[in-house]
């Protein structure tokens, strides 16, 4: 490489070092911390363009790369495993969703690849990225903290009282990202100078604290079993690394986990108020005898249970090309996961397994799945065979990093953290990282063909106008819906004939079409042939989504077509047995077409036989069946 080539890169990694850190600084929580705007779909958005841009810019240089075989065998399988996902597009009920699964892949490869480009020809930024998430950890744990105690940045989503939940909307996220910053902070401890160990070790403080009051079972346990293979890995090298370095880690390792037996019996076997204590006593009952305490959320081991075997009723019926990239939310009603629930929530759809390998193996098949795992094995063969030749500061990078990437595909047993862009664009930097400090014997030293630089710029433009579309649909979701809840429909449908042309990705963070509040609007407007007419684009962009179908057959019911919406009750039914909604409507048009003892066993279903609204209605049904 020439020294021009060099200096080029150095002044182009600037650019690529100020993404990552507005990506997580908390500008997007600034710019939503008091209206529903979305800040997932905005990251995606941001992350895209900002990539677009530096391709552009990087690529006029006419740079010398130099691409280790590594980095080449990883884009290549990287690439192929996208190529894999294009049949899926026939069979997915979304193709918008198997599109915006398909970007964020996109984004995950080029991320890894200018990242190892840029860190192979100026190793100092990695100190430089590794202090600038030590920042934005503390950053972002104190988030959390204000967060918790009710201080400020209550108004974000989900503003349920689950707090904390970060800037990631999600207890479970808020847990997984602090943990993927945990190995940067650790790093600069281990070798940086005193004033920046000092900031990492108070870093350290709060990211164990935000872990530990995200009440996260599956970051607790990925957390632990990631440390200890990572200690694992670290013994068998023992000879390639300087013994002080060896012992002060074992010691350090030791001690902490003394501290954490003492804290987990005093948890366990405490008899604890009511409070944060209290709740994190009883998750962990739940891990250490799940049946003597359960608690009906979200994330219980039992409905982890019916999801995974939700899941694998998916693989079973679609083996090969899978469900379509994306599209597992809207099949899981299909598959029978509300069947499993021990109690369920009209307002309540699934939206992953709360499995990354069954989430891969539903969608993309088991090809699908046999590249995803191909690609990783690349990383951690690139790792393995190259710890014993870095000099010693990179291998208590490649320690940290490794037990980074552990965590990762340990709590992708347990949850979901691979949705979310911020949590793969931290992992893309450790696995760019990686491929930048592994020595090669044999690099290739070449300018990038003009077609290969087109096409990358291209994928890179088409991700940006997804991700744009992405971000338009949680946009107008988010401000139709608020409009609706203020009963201000005229508003809501202003905001639907002003919406982008172009909404590819239809469904907005939780599952729900665009379409489905727009319906509702002119529902509630008095409109009914244009409600008819929005609640089928719904029907069509999530076909099995038992609140789409429940209003549907209201719509119609109200329209005179009896026959079409008794169908559609009964489908959603026959996907969430426990819709009440949908008990109710049907009942009452059992009740008008005489089939009294129909009607009367869904009375009885719904539990609802002896509220005051409903008696008169049962002492008629009674008194029909008594005739």
């Amino acid at each position: 490489m020439t020294e021009n080539s060099t200096l080029r890169i150095k002044a182009l990694d600037w650019p690529f070092l100020l993404l990552l850190i507005l990506l997580f600084l908390p500008a997007t929580v600034l710019y939503t911390s008091t209206s529903l705007e979305p800040t997932l779909t905005l990251r995606q958005f941001g992350l895209a363009l900002g990539l677009f841009i530096f391709s552009i810019v990087f690529f006029k240089q006419k740079i010398e790369l130099e691409l280790s075989s590594y980095l080449v065998k990883y884009v290549f399988l990287s690439s192929l495993s996208l190529l894999l996902l294009i049949p899926s597009f026939w069979v997915a009920l979304n193709v918008g969703e198997a599109l915006n699964e398909l970007v964020k892949s996109v984004l995950s490869i080029a991320s890894i690849f200018f990242a190892a480009l840029i860190f192979k020809h100026n190793p100092k930024r990695i100190t430089w990225v590794s202090r600038a998430i030590v920042l934005l950890a503390i950053l972002h744990s104190s988030i959390s903290f204000l967060q918790y105690y009710n201080l400020y940045f209550t108004a974000l989503e989900p503003r349920t009282g689950l707090a904390p939940f970060g800037i990631m909307t999600n207890r479970n996220l808020l847990g997984s990202a602090l943990a993927l910053m945990l190995p940067f902070c650790v790093y600069i401890i281990l070798t940086d100078t005193k004033l920046w160990r000092y900031i990492a070790g108070t870093a350290v403080g709060g990211i164990l604290w935000g872990i530990f009051f995200s009440m996260t079972r599956s970051v607790w346990l990925s957390l632990v079993l990631a440390t200890l293979l990572g200690s694992i890995c670290l013994f068998y090298y023992r000879k390639n690394i300087p013994l002080i370095f060896v012992k002060n880690w074992f010691r350090a390792i030791g001690l902490l986990g003394i501290l954490s037996v003492c804290l987990f019996f005093w948890l366990l076997k405490g008899n604890h108020p009511q409070g944060p204590f209290k709740e994190v006593q009883t998750r962990l009952l739940q891990i250490t005898n799940p049946q003597a305490n359960p608690v009906e959320n979200s994330n219980s081991i039992e409905q982890r249970k019916a999801l995974w075997s939700t899941t694998l009723n998916m693989i079973q019926a679609h083996p090969i090309v899978g469900v379509g990239a994306g599209n597992w939310r809207l099949n899981a009603a299909k598959h029978g996961i509300f069947h499993k629930w021990e109690s369920t929530n009209e307002r309540f759809v699934p939206l992953r397994p709360h499995n990354m390998y069954l989430q891969v193996w539903s969608e993309r098949g088991f090809l699908g799945l046999l590249m995803f795992l191909a690609t990783w094995s690349i990383v951690f063969m690139a790792i393995f065979k190259s710890f014993r030749q870095v000099e010693t500061k990179n291998k208590t990078l490649l320690l940290c990093l490794t037990i980074g990437l552990f965590f990762f595909l340990f709590d992708g047993l347990f949850s979901f953290s691979n949705e979310r862009i911020a949590h793969t664009f931290l992992v893309s930097v450790m696995v760019g990282i990686v491929f930048a400090i592994v020595p090669q014997s044999s690099d290739k030293k070449a300018l990038l063909p003009n077609g290969q630089k087109t096409l990358i710029i291209s994928a890179l433009l088409f991700a940006t106008l997804v991700s744009f579309g992405k971000y338009a649909v949680d946009k107008t979701s988010f401000r139709i819906n608020a409009a609706n809840a203020q009963g201000d429909f005229e508003k809501t449908i202003q905001i639907a004939q002003n919406q982008p042309l172009f909404l590819l990705p239809s469904l907005n963070s939780s599952a729900d079409p665009i379409a489905f509040y727009i319906a509702n609007a002119y529902f509630s407007n008095e409109e009914l042939s244009l409600a008819l007419q929005y609640i089928e684009k719904a029907k069509k962009q999530a076909p099995y989504h038992p609140r789409v179908l429940n209003n549907a057959a209201y719509f119609y019911f109200k329209n005179g077509q009896a026959h079409k919406a008794m169908k559609l009750y009964e489908q959603v039914l026959s996907l969430e047995p426990n819709f009440k909604n949908a008990m109710l409507g049907l009942m009452e048009l059992y009740y008008k077409r005489g089939e009294y003892q129909k009607s009367y066993n869904l009375l009885l279903r719904s539990k609802l036989e002896n509220a005051p609204e409903y008696q008169q209605f049962r002492l008629n049904l009674e008194k029909r069946l008594q005739h």
